[in-house]
């Protein structure tokens, strides 16, 4: 099964387990953190990759935008695969623009030190994972399709992702309430010479 079907699958059951969770506590007044996304969404992967091989907040080095981008979000990894994983919450658009940059920050110099990191030189295919959440169906439809919905504009980086997707964890339920959904794209690392 092709790592896209798998990701979905495990995607679908962190949703479920999301849904369960939030039904038991909300914790926050607004939006969700960036970690608490993060964290199903890292799950999934693992169970897609078949592994426990986590890392969060793998530290690197390399120059983007004027900053030190000192991290990764995450390294998922197996004997035959690898996934390194960007998040945001994306509850506006500006955020899908920082997904982008991670995106570029991940292709550059960041590929190759974490290539490097590897001390046992088993070969890995390797992909890139962009994690996001959104409150409305349009927006999530925006991600998957690439069109543009209002103000939202998918960034052309991400439109060149091997497979864009979304899942619902609510529906639109009563007057003011949207719903609320994950959405992700996968990409193939080929800078990635590990």
């Amino acid at each position: 099964m092709e790592l896209k079907e798998r990701v979905k699958r495990g995607v679908k059951a962190a949703r479920k387990d999301f849904a369960r969770t939030l039904d038991s506590i909300d914790p926050t007044y607004n939006n969700y953190p960036e970690r608490l996304v993060s964290h199903f969404y890292i799950r999934a992967l693992a169970q897609a990759l078949k592994t426990k091989s986590v890392l969060q907040e793998l530290p690197v080095t390399g120059k983007a935008s004027q900053r030190a981008d000192n991290h990764v979000d995450a390294l998922i990894f197996n004997d035959s695969e690898l996934v390194v994983a960007e998040f945001k919450v994306g509850w506006a658009p500006s955020h899908w623009e920082a997904l982008a940059k991670d995106l570029n920050r991940l292709r550059g110099p960041v590929a190759q030190q974490i290539a490097r990191k590897f001390t046992d030189k088993q070969k890995r295919t390797a992909w890139i994972f962009i994690g996001a959440d959104c409150w409305q169906p349009h927006i999530a439809e925006a991600w998957k399709l690439g069109k543009p919905a209002r103000r939202w504009t998918l960034p052309s980086s991400l439109g060149n992702a091997y497979y864009r997707d979304y899942i619902r964890v609510w529906r639109d339920k009563g007057k003011g309430f949207n719903g609320y959904y994950l959405t992700w794209a996968l990409f193939k690392f080929d800078e990635f010479t590990g």
